[in-house]
């Protein structure tokens, strides 16, 4: 049997069970990086046809899928297809939209290798369940994932900082004043304001708000 009938074939084994299954279900051929199918939870929750989304093609994940999640989510898809262990399944979450004018919905996704030929990994299932905010459950794991994106997007700034800007950084977030940290350092006022400048300006920060927010993702407080 050719590959492409084998493709068709698993597919309309997943299409028999999709809409009992608890989330969206996608496949992808990982040939060529396309979609092959959704679930129609997916397609209604997109807002669009199998058919559209198949011309899309690559662009299919730009459309639709947040590009800063695809930094955490792309070396597991690498080092799973690099692994090729049958059976082995990863989970990410990722962000989704309609359109460039919805807001973003968080999804808990799980991924496997479900086809193969001559053990060279053919298609991908995904399954992926919609976190729902209104739940209190969902509401901290938004938290986290919120807090996740700060982490991920100041850490390159926070490695920055050299040991004693990340001391005095440690104190601003405490609350003290410039004095109160001189003289804790046993160094002089115009040291740590100049520090407290320095700081300020690699971290971006605009207010109090800002400094206990990436004071609490480091765990600093």
């Amino acid at each position: 049997m050719s590959i492409e009938l084998l493709i068709k074939k698993k597919i309309l084994e997943i299409d028999s069970v999709s809409n009992h299954l608890p989330g969206v279900v996608i496949i992808h051929n990982l040939k060529t990086m396309t979609i092959e199918y959704m679930s129609e939870q997916g397609l209604n929750f997109l807002e669009v046809t199998m058919k559209k989304l198949i011309n899309l093609g690559s662009n299919y994940f730009y459309k639709f899928f947040n590009p800063e999640d695809a930094k955490d989510y792309t070396p597991k898809v690498i080092d799973l297809l690099e692994r090729n262990i049958d059976g082995e399944v990863f989970t990410f979450f990722q962000q989704v939209r309609k359109n460039e004018n919805a807001e973003w919905t968080w999804f808990l996704s799980a991924s496997k290798v479900i086809l193969r030929e001559e053990n060279v990994p053919i298609l991908m299932i995904t399954i992926a369940q919609s976190i729902d905010p209104i739940k209190n459950l969902t509401k901290k794991v938004d938290k986290l994932l919120q807090e996740n994106s700060l982490l991920k997007e100041k850490l390159k700034a926070y490695s920055t900082l050299t040991k004693r800007e990340k001391e005095i950084f440690v104190f601003i977030a405490q609350g003290k004043k410039n004095t109160e940290i001189a003289t804790d350092l046993f160094i002089s006022l115009n040291t740590v304001t100049t520090h407290r400048k320095t700081i300020k300006k690699k971290l971006n920060l605009k207010n109090n708000f800002d400094v206990h927010q990436i004071a609490s993702v480091f765990d600093l407080i």
